[in-house]
């Protein structure tokens, strides 16, 4: 794992259906969080050196993996995640808090829903006491060969005209850092810093391709 920020940790291997996938530590005052998954076993294990995780946050259904329950087992940490995911379970959740709409949790994340790629997506927006306000998107927006880009899982309860409201929502943050789950082609994916013109510019792009 790499300590990005003061408080941020990302790890640099890991795949998600054959594409560059990136884990993520948070550390708030009140509580260890990782972000997405792992599926490698000497991350994991660097994960844990960083002290107890209380809570892993899933973007949505498509990270219910193998690997997602080895965390679990793995962190000992309660599972978040959006309540229509639960569905595609497979496997009973020990220690499992759902959300219905954008909600703000305690240890100061805002936990915000985000459909459109999927009917269960999720994104989280932190504003960290170090200076640095972090948006990890999931796959509502990742990188598809230095691109952002965009996909649209009909048959998992996408659609375009959500996805576009769910943009549109994210547009109006405030935002220095985004951090996709996924990153498509030899640019892989990152934590990429943006100012907020970036940040918007990014969206309005985005927006064209569903116009």
């Amino acid at each position: 794992m790499k300590q990005v920020y003061p408080d941020l940790w990302q790890s640099e291997k890991g795949t998600h259906f054959g594409m560059s996938m990136k884990t993520y530590v948070l550390q708030t005052p009140e509580a260890n969080v990782v972000i997405y998954y792992s599926d490698d076993k000497n991350e994991v294990d660097q994960i844990k050196e960083l002290g107890k995780i209380d809570y892993q946050f899933i973007s949505h259904h498509h990270e219910f993996t193998p690997a997602m329950f080895e965390n679990l087992n793995d962190f000992q940490a309660t599972l978040y995640t959006h309540e229509k995911s639960v569905k595609y379970l497979n496997r009973p959740i020990k220690d499992l808090i759902t959300l219905e709409k954008t909600t703000q949790f305690s240890s100061g994340i805002k936990i915000i829903y985000t459909p459109g790629h999927t009917d269960n997506n999720i994104c989280l927006y932190y504003k960290s006491p170090y200076g640095k306000k972090y948006l990890f998107v999931g796959d509502t927006i990742y990188l598809d060969n230095g691109d952002w880009n965009i996909l649209v899982m009909s048959n998992d309860g996408g659609d375009y005209l959500t996805l576009k409201e769910s943009l549109l929502e994210l547009r109006k943050l405030e935002v220095d850092v985004v951090m996709p789950s996924v990153g498509v082609g030899p640019f892989g994916n990152k934590a990429i810093e943006v100012t907020q013109n970036d940040w918007q510019q990014i969206i309005d792009n985005t927006l064209r391709r569903i116009s």
